[in-house]
């Protein structure tokens, strides 16, 4: 028996029903296995998830507009993209409409806490910019939407000023720069941690508007207890002083001034930021207005150059005068590029601080909360 198998084991190979000797796979077949394997799959799974959850009604709505019918609004949860969700700041109301009513010009303005108006967001920059146009052009309906949020930075404001372009903006006011270094992703934040790389940053913001990640971070965040304490404002940022030779402030100003040409304790923009920001606005050209706000408080202020508390209730966030100021900078650059039907409305003369106070029914109660509100602050 063992001669009969060795013999029939010899000619197996000329058996026609044997079956064919198996060739090893190439290399390349090899590597598509893996990618397949490691990167498809993984995908497809993510994506069957990230489908499921959205078709369930998982979640909540990442971007900074919600339409709510024939209205677009601020989102309230947008903030959760990029702080702990207990202390998440949330924008002002917004509430207009999808279709824009024919003759009206809208204006979008987008910033940090400086430019929403903190501590008084009703006596804003831009609400002093509006009451200077309906002043001047009473038979034109402007609408001036105030897209600003507290502690924001171009991080925040890029997804902010995309989202917004579905308000058919006429003009957009950018105010910013403050909150570069403090603000989410920059070295001397509290919040979403800092980052050298754009692409990693961009990418991480991203990736928190996907229902997966939103509940990723609920599990976790559930499990671990994250998003415990409270907004102490600034007072947060003590423990996160960055000095002037920090060696991180480099990328920081990189990614601004990518951010501004994608557009579009130092809570406030300093030389390089400014310098930044008008470097932008000159390689612009005519798409870009600059409202040099920084030489406009220079000149007003009782020390040449030093802008004090003439102009801020604190060391960034303008006074009443300050915003009107602001914005009468601003209504200078507006003035210039409004279509002819309007301008030929008005004369362009800019209304005094007293009338656009009484167009805001600004009250001695008024300044008497809000400076008790800020005495508050800075006795901690």
């Amino acid at each position: 028996m063992f001669q009969r198998a060795q013999t029939h084991g010899k000619n197996d190979h000329n058996d026609p029903t044997s079956a064919p000797p198996e060739r090893p796979l190439s290399r390349k077949k090899i590597w598509l296995f893996r990618f397949i394997a490691i990167v498809v799959i993984p995908l497809l799974l993510l994506g069957g998830l990230e489908l499921t959850l959205r078709i369930a009604g998982y979640g909540h709505r990442p971007g900074f507009l919600v339409k709510e019918g024939e209205f677009y609004q601020s989102n309230p949860t947008f903030g959760w993209r990029f702080f702990p969700r207990r202390i998440s700041r949330t924008p002002l109301p917004i509430h207009l409409s999808v279709d824009k009513p024919e003759g009206t010009y809208r204006i979008v303005v987008v910033g940090g806490s400086a430019a929403q108006g903190f501590p008084a967001p009703e006596f804003s920059f831009s609400r002093y910019l509006e009451a200077m146009l309906r002043e001047q052009y009473p038979d034109t309906r402007f609408e001036v939407a105030n897209a600003t949020m507290t502690a924001a930075n171009s991080h925040m404001m890029v997804p902010v000023a995309r989202d917004c372009a579905t308000l058919d903006p006429d003009l957009l006011v950018v105010y910013m720069g403050n909150n570069e270094v403090v603000g989410p992703y920059g070295p001397g934040t509290v919040f979403a941690g800092a980052s050298p790389s754009l692409w990693a940053i961009r990418t991480g913001i991203w990736i928190k508007t996907t229902r997966t990640r939103q509940l990723l971070g609920n599990t976790v965040g559930s499990a671990s207890g994250e998003g415990s304490g409270e907004w102490r404002g600034m007072e947060m940022f003590l423990e996160n002083l960055v000095p002037a030779d920090d060696a991180r402030l480099p990328a920081t100003y990189s990614h601004f001034r990518k951010a501004r040409e994608l557009d579009a304790l130092r809570f406030r923009a300093d030389a390089t930021i400014n310098a930044t920001i008008r470097d932008v606005a000159a390689a612009s050209g005519t798409e870009v207005m600059l409202a040099d706000a920084e030489k406009s408080f220079g000149l007003l202020a009782e020390v040449a150059g030093s802008p004090g508390e003439e102009l801020f209730f604190d060391h960034v966030h303008p006074n009443y005068r300050g915003n009107y100021e602001m914005a009468r900078s601003v209504f200078q650059a507006v003035v210039g590029e409004l279509p002819a039907e309007i301008a030929g409305q008005g004369t362009g003369e800019i209304p005094s601080f007293e009338r656009c106070n009484d167009r805001l029914a600004m009250t001695q109660p008024d300044r008497l909360r809000h400076i008790a509100s800020l005495w508050g602050l800075t006795q901690r």
